[in-house]
């Protein structure tokens, strides 16, 4: 299995060349390819942050929110109790 695994992966680095470059390795720049670039980097930037923040923003608001649960809960059995 590692020997077709090892196959694989040098088959696949071996591709084509020109589809490997980026477009500052590449060479001739078209405004374009620029464009593109520049956004594909910006996007690599922002999204690995903004995942990270949904996620511990989440996790924040179920965590406040099963406090507020527990104290309601709480408050009925005691209203419950003294009834």
């Amino acid at each position: 299995m590692s020997r077709l695994a090892a196959l694989v992966a040098l088959v696949l680095s071996v591709g084509s060349v020109s589809a490997m470059a980026c477009p500052v390795c590449y060479g001739d720049l078209e405004p374009d390819q620029a464009r593109g670039f520049f956004w594909g980097i910006v996007l690599l930037m922002v999204l690995p942050p903004a995942l990270i923040f949904y996620i511990a923003g989440h996790v924040v608001y179920h965590s406040r929110r099963k406090s507020r649960v527990d104290l309601l809960i709480e408050k009925a059995e005691a209203i419950i109790q003294k009834a």
